[in-house]
């Protein structure tokens, strides 16, 4: 039975039952006792199963495993000295699938059994068996979130582990244990758990094992980079280490801020993953109607967004506090006081942060203010502004909410400034604060009655000096800028009340009925925007305006697939 040839094992194995049920018969007093015949072949195999010959010692289980059954052949595999063999008795179970918490779909049998197994397999010697059966572990969340126990073993273990390979692995898993339960969380919220699922303690072992993640930064025996134990408490997602995490960062910019420049880096991506502002915001503009985008993702938590940008600006670090504008200026909160603060850290970030992020920030003062109904104070002081590109953000900011106090920095634009796209942006938020004047938004506290704008921001002759520039830019057809001017002026239009309304429909109408014009030209979405704004309040409402616009061919098939013009 000691050769390496498996055939001549499996032979020898028989011969050695047969002798010991031959023998065992013989001393029996009553031959049908076999009871006693199989307890003393079953012996001989245990005593073979701790041999330390890998091909001998995998038969024998196997002969075991079917006299005996899985669990007590497992059980008695964990005493070999084959170690080659643990490793693979151990990942043997991983056949046997059970669901994270104990219910109808996993039998309890397999379940319990597969547990009592693993339970004995994690105390075992040998690495490559005790990775084996806490990685199988895991997957039981009511055991893992029981109580500290698995944790502690896991923490041990990858403290412990010695060869890179061994540190990777062992640090892979007690990550992913850590992240499970995020699943936890999740279906506890969506009320998937049972009632008899302790929640509350679960949620009090994550945190404990969390902390003791976090408190390894500080472990110099530790022997994994500050950065991957960082990106390991990222992806945990826990707002319940954002408090000791700005405590960090606010002892690491008291204590030699140059050193520990790089540390803060570290510290703030974390913040920004737990916030949940890591995530791409697909629908920044809000132009879509779906949002389920958002239901995909993970949750937001807004409060340390705004608690992690205050931090940085009391400390002077602009360049990170400037990346988190316009995740800021999007935040989306019914609390009307996290509102209100968001708005007051824009408006003093405005006097504090230098030059070269004033342009971002005024950006995001805009999006508030046209978006989520801000101030608009911070903008109007920004009109004042040195710099002439955060004058026109300010303006075309202002100009969206209804306000014309930047009109004539928008007007400079169109004829002065170098840059293609702010000339074009300048045309069109034109086009919007003329088109306003007679659809003001009532909800919008930014908004200023009729009146107002007739006596304050609309004058007549703005209305006509603009006309006068946007009409010759719509008639050229050299012009880059003819496509958006085409669509300011349909906003100009007014429905029909400007006393020019009818000669821009028919502008807009004879560039679309253009035969030279291919239905690829990226222009007609302008020329169709521009005439659907115009003849949407000439006819009083949206279905009749498409109704109008079908009749323009070959593009009523273009109109009708556009779900979201810039006229809204």
């Amino acid at each position: 039975m000691s050769t390496p040839y498996r055939d001549m094992v499996k032979r020898g194995l028989d011969l050695l039952l047969d002798t010991v049920n031959n023998n065992a018969v013989q001393q029996q007093s009553k031959a049908s006792d076999t009871a006693t015949v199989s307890s003393s072949a079953d012996q001989q195999l245990i005593d073979l199963l701790k041999t330390n010959n890998h091909t001998l010692a995998e038969e024998t289980y196997q002969l075991l495993k079917d006299r005996l059954g899985h669990l007590p052949a497992s059980l008695l595999g964990l005493q070999t000295y084959c170690q080659s063999l643990l490793p693979q008795i151990v990942a043997e179970w991983k056949q046997v699938i059970v669901t994270p918490f104990a219910n109808s779909q996993s039998p309890s049998v397999q379940r319990q059994d597969k547990l009592t197994f693993l339970l004995h397999a994690v105390k075992s010697d040998d690495w490559n068996a005790k990775y084996q059966a806490l990685s199988q572990l895991v997957e039981f969340h009511d055991v893992l979130f029981a109580d500290s126990t698995l944790f502690d073993d896991l923490f041990d273990f990858a403290e412990d582990a010695q060869s890179s390979n061994e540190r990777y692995r062992s640090w892979q898993l007690l990550v992913d244990a850590l992240t499970s339960y995020q699943f936890i969380n999740k279906n506890t919220l969506e009320g998937h758990l049972k009632s008899s699922f302790d929640t509350a303690t679960a949620e009090q072992v994550a945190n404990e094992a969390h902390l003791r993640l976090l408190a390894l930064l500080d472990d110099p025996h530790i022997n994994k980079p500050k950065q991957f134990i960082y990106w390991d408490i990222a992806d945990l997602r826990n707002t319940n280490l954002v408090a000791p995490l700005l405590q960090r960062l606010e002892s690491l910019f008291e204590h030699t801020p140059q050193k520990n420049k790089e540390e803060r880096k570290y510290l703030f991506d974390t913040l920004v993953k737990i916030s949940g502002y890591d995530q791409n915001i697909e629908d920044y503009l809000e132009e879509r109607e779906d949002t389920r985008w958002l239901q995909r993702q993970h949750p937001r938590d807004s409060q340390v967004l705004l608690s992690l940008f205050t931090t940085l600006m009391n400390h002077s670090d602009y360049a990170l506090a400037a990346q988190l504008l316009p995740s800021l200026a999007w935040v989306q909160s019914g609390d009307s006081d996290l509102s209100s603060r968001i708005d007051t850290a824009l408006a003093l970030a405005y006097e504090q942060m230098p030059a070269n992020h004033t342009f971002k920030l005024v950006e995001a003062l805009a999006y508030r203010a046209k978006r989520r109904h801000g101030s608009i104070a911070s903008l109007q002081n920004a009109l004042r502004n040195k710099d002439a590109d955060v004058q026109f953000a300010a303006a075309e900011g202002l100009a969206k909410c209804g306000h014309a106090d930047g009109v004539n920095i928008l007007m400079a634009t169109i004829d002065y400034n170098p840059d293609a796209e702010f000339r074009s942006c300048s045309v069109l938020a034109i086009g919007e604060l003329l088109g306003s004047n007679n659809n003001q938004n009532a909800d919008s506290p930014n908004a200023s009655s009729p009146a107002d704008n007739a006596d304050k921001n609309l004058q007549v002759h703005t209305l006509y000096k603009a006309y006068d520039k946007l009409i010759k830019l719509a008639e050229d057809d050299e012009h880059y800028l003819q496509d958006v001017a085409s669509e300011a002026l349909g906003r100009l239009a007014q429905g029909g009340d400007f006393e020019h309304s009818p000669h821009i429909f028919e502008l807009l109408k004879s560039h679309l009925s253009d035969p030279a014009v291919h239905f690829t030209n990226p222009a007609i979405v302008h020329w169709l925007n521009g005439l659907r704004c115009s003849t949407q309040r000439l006819l009083g409402n949206k279905s009749a305006a498409i109704s109008a616009l079908i009749s323009i061919k070959p593009y009523s098939s273009v109109h009708k697939g556009m779900r979201y013009g810039y006229c809204r």
